[in-house]
């Protein structure tokens, strides 16, 4: 056996071949093999594979010679047998180990590099991910923070603004109640022709708790400067209630549409209203009745004029009120006094019935 291309060759102590080794990717083999007979050279014949590499043996003639080109890394095993020319088989076997190191970067050494290397990678790549997970997390947490604060400063500012509007409001309701007090006053001593301590202190009161109430339905009111009809009439109907025993008798009715107007003109109709039904209430019945009723209604009418508001004020004829024979202004002299002092004018309807029409200035 003859071996050449081999980077080691490791032989017994009878000179034989015991082991191959070569080194890739220089993994050329060649190998010359005999099975000394040389009678019939060319009529010799030879079986041999390499084990892990070759699918099926091989058969030679001549020359026992097997050479491979560039093995990959591995174990083999090489194994041949020869035959003389009379096709008579050795009976021993040529069996040859070889081993093809692979290169240093696949050694086990560098494969354990390689795993190494990878796992820290991998480390690295979880720590990255869990710091950018961290980082996304305070960024989202940071941005809802600030949505929550600028949602907090938007609804601060939406209440500081409606408590202004109802502070302004209430404001100016109050100035407008003290100058309808003073009008009231000077009304009620105009017609009277007596200071406050010898008038009516129940009509007087009344009055005042008209204005409170509509006061009081001006700041509730989510209008700003408008206030309800008809909530408007209601209110004076419960403020007569509580302030008068003798209204407490009497069924009040409220036709007035739900409608808006200004604060300013609700305030003065308010005492209209309360005067009318006081008048209605303290007149003398034609055919008594043991629970009368007062059924009144304002209509709104702006038709005529953009610069006034026509206000009807129909009270019910029902009680059958001699309210034709009384003098009017008379009759009502804090309706047209407070009406006059605004620049407005109250006209008489109906001579038979207490109806009154009132108009007063948009400005």
């Amino acid at each position: 056996v003859t071996v050449q291309s081999a980077d080691r060759v490791k032989s017994d102590e009878l000179n034989r071949v015991s082991l191959i080794a070569l080194e890739y990717p220089n993994s050329r083999l060649a190998i010359e093999f005999s099975i000394g007979d040389y009678r019939d050279i060319l009529r010799n014949q030879y079986r041999f594979s390499l084990v892990g590499l070759d699918g099926s043996a091989r058969i030679k003639y001549g020359a026992g010679r097997a050479q491979y080109l560039q093995i990959p890394p591995g174990k083999y095993t090489f194994q041949a047998r020869g035959a003389d020319a009379q096709g008579i088989w050795s009976e021993n076997e040529l069996s040859i180990p070889i081993i093809v190191n692979p290169p240093w970067w696949r050694s086990i050494t560098a494969l354990w590099l390689y795993s190494l290397v990878g796992l820290l990678f991998v480390v690295m790549a979880i720590r990255f991910y869990k710091l950018h997970r961290q980082r996304e997390q305070k960024l989202a947490v940071a941005k809802e923070q600030a949505r929550a604060l600028a949602r907090l400063e938007r609804d601060w500012q939406e209440e500081r603004g409606a408590a202004e509007r109802v502070l302004e409001r209430v404001t100016s309701s109050t100035l407008d109640m003290l100058e309808m007090s003073r009008v009231l006053l000077r009304a009620h001593l105009s017609a009277r022709g007596e200071n406050p301590a010898s008038g009516d202190p129940e009509a007087i009161d009344g009055m005042f708790l008209a204005l409170q109430k509509q006061q009081e339905l001006c700041i509730r009111t989510t209008l700003g400067d408008e206030s309800n009809l008809y909530e408007l009439v209601e209110e004076i109907y419960a403020a007569i209630s509580a302030a008068s025993p003798r209204a407490n008798r009497y069924i009040l009715l409220n036709d007035t549409p739900s409608v808006s107007v200004p604060s300013r003109h609700a305030q003065y109709l308010a005492l209209v209203v309360h005067e009318v039904v006081r008048v209605l209430i303290d007149a003398p019945e034609v055919t008594p009745d043991p629970n009368p009723v007062i059924q009144l209604a304002i209509k709104v009418d702006e038709s005529e004029s953009t610069a006034r508001a026509r206000y009807e004020v129909l009270a019910s004829e029902r009680l059958k009120h001699p309210i034709s024979e009384l003098d009017l202004e008379a009759g009502l002299p804090v309706t047209f006094q407070l009406v006059e002092d605004l620049g407005g004018e109250v006209r008489q309807l109906n001579m038979l019935g207490l109806e009154i029409e009132v108009s007063l200035p948009l400005d």
